[in-house]
């Protein structure tokens, strides 16, 4: 469908705009002419009709063409704007072109009218384009500049952008403040002669930073990610970054690079902070393990002492006893002193000291009696392996003083296992003669056993198995609670 154009025409004679408008009609016959032939009239429709085309005669009484061009120029600059005389001498043309009229035609040559105005449209509208997308560029500008500004340049992490040859495009304040740089004197530089001009001076590290930037840049395909230090100087305070970068993939610099630069100092200050506190932490747990480790020797020595004054076979005997039991305590601080956790201990390795100690302490005749120890790797907190060492050394004395009578021949056996992601199954076991079948262990005079199920019951929360169908087996499920 033919678009109805808007013509304001300025005519004062009745006759001449009938041909024109006629002329008009031949090319545009949708036009909605709007004529006007006095000043008054031709400001008013300027406002009111808005045109998107105006024709004017040169000679208006009390009414120049030049005026209308004027007042045109003014109020609608992008409208085309002809003269469309009988009077327009060839001087007075080129003038009213450069006075800003977009073309001139003759009254006695119509024919090229509607060429003129069609050509007149095409450029106004051209240049209404030019002028809506200068605008939208400079919009587009202003908005670059404010993210710059405002965001990037304001930003506490500093960025390199770099175009595909790896020449500085921009960089933002805060790596001024970073690497102590001026961003004038950085501007279309090579970024590899900056490094080995300026950043390599800075770094802790130089070597390494350079060469894991060049070979980012010789791929060019994937993201780097590494932290670097600089040192203190003169205008620029020691302080951690974290380098990440990525290639630009599309835009005006598309194979180029970006590079953030994140202040990460705070974190590794705290990093500091934290080990060091864990080191002195270490320190005294490790000094406390020693001091709970001689302090229970000084009470089994006072024990050996003090079992001296008595005669009594039977006292010396409990007294034995209450010293193995606080040197089975006692191994364990010695264990966790000597490790390099201090909150766990390595409990296989804790059993055979322990069975071996006791083999030496009750003299085992090994070639008779055998000690088959089957022992998953498990480590085990302070809370469970006192109890649990307390329990085997219950067991296993009770194995070796009364399994085997007579120099008899049989095993020893402890199990330990680990059965899913916290629970363990401590089991030992003898082939030896049994415990009476008089004796109720939930009802027994008997310290060794009651201790055995007080620590078993009570603080490993052990569900405790005892059979004495062949001998003597004992058998603990217990949380390891790690």
């Amino acid at each position: 469908m033919e678009k109805a154009y808007r013509f304001l025409m300025l005519e004062d004679e009745p006759a001449d705009a009938e041909l024109v408008q006629r002329e008009i009609r031949k090319e545009f016959e949708s036009a909605v002419i709007m004529l006007v032939a006095t000043r008054n009239e031709f400001i008013k429709e300027i406002s009111d009709f808005k045109p998107e085309i105006i024709l004017s005669d040169f000679v208006i009484p009390s009414f120049g063409g030049y005026e209308a061009l004027g007042i045109a120029g003014t109020v609608c600059p992008d409208i085309p704007f002809i003269f469309v005389s009988g009077s327009l001498g060839e001087e007075s043309s080129v003038q009213a072109l450069r006075e800003g009229a977009t073309d001139y035609v003759f009254k006695e040559n119509l024919s090229k009218l509607c060429p003129a105005i069609k050509r007149a449209l095409d450029e106004s509208k051209e240049k209404i384009d030019r002028r809506k997308a200068e605008k939208q560029l400079k919009e587009s500008e202003e908005r670059y500049r404010t993210l710059i500004n405002d965001v990037l340049d304001t930003s506490q992490v500093g960025v390199f952008i770099l175009d595909k040859g790896f020449k500085i495009v921009w960089i933002n304040k805060i790596i001024e403040v970073f690497f102590d740089l001026k961003r004038e004197n950085l501007i279309g530089m090579d970024k590899r002669e900056v490094i080995k001009k300026y950043i390599q001076n800075t770094l802790a590290e130089p070597d390494d930073y350079t060469s894991t930037i060049l070979s980012a840049f010789e791929k060019n395909n994937y993201i780097e990610n590494f932290e670097c230090k600089i040192l203190t100087s003169k205008g620029r305070d020691e302080r951690w970054l974290r380098h990440w970068s990525q290639p630009i993939r599309t835009g005006l610099y598309k194979g180029g690079r970006i590079e953030h630069y994140y202040d990460i100092t705070h974190r590794k200050k705290t990093e500091e902070e934290i080990k060091s506190a864990l080191k002195e932490k270490e320190i005294l747990l490790r000094e406390i393990h020693h001091r709970v480790k001689n302090n229970m020797q000084v009470i089994s020595s006072l024990l050996r002492l003090k079992s001296n004054l008595f005669q009594d076979d039977d006292i010396k005997k409990a007294f034995e006893e209450s010293q193995n039991r606080i040197r089975t305590m006692s191994l364990v601080h010695e264990r966790l002193y000597r490790s390099g956790d201090l909150a766990n201990i390595e409990f296989s390795e804790y059993v055979k000291i322990l069975a071996n100690e006791l083999i030496r302490f009750y003299e085992l005749n090994t070639y008779k009696v055998k000690l088959i120890l089957d022992l998953q790797d498990i480590k085990m907190s302070v809370d469970k392996a006192i109890p649990c060492g307390l329990i085997i050394n219950e067991i296993l004395s009770n194995s070796m003083k009364y399994a085997f009578p007579a120099n008899t021949e049989g095993e020893i056996k402890i199990l330990l296992k680990q059965n899913n992601v916290n629970e363990a199954i401590l089991c030992l076991m003898d082939n030896g003669v049994g415990l009476p079948k008089d004796i109720d262990v939930k009802h027994t005079n008997s310290l060794g056993i009651k201790l055995i199920y007080l620590l078993g019951e009570d603080q490993l929360e052990a569900a405790i198995e005892l059979d004495r169908t062949n001998g003597t087996k004992y058998c603990f499920k217990f949380n390891m609670g790690n």
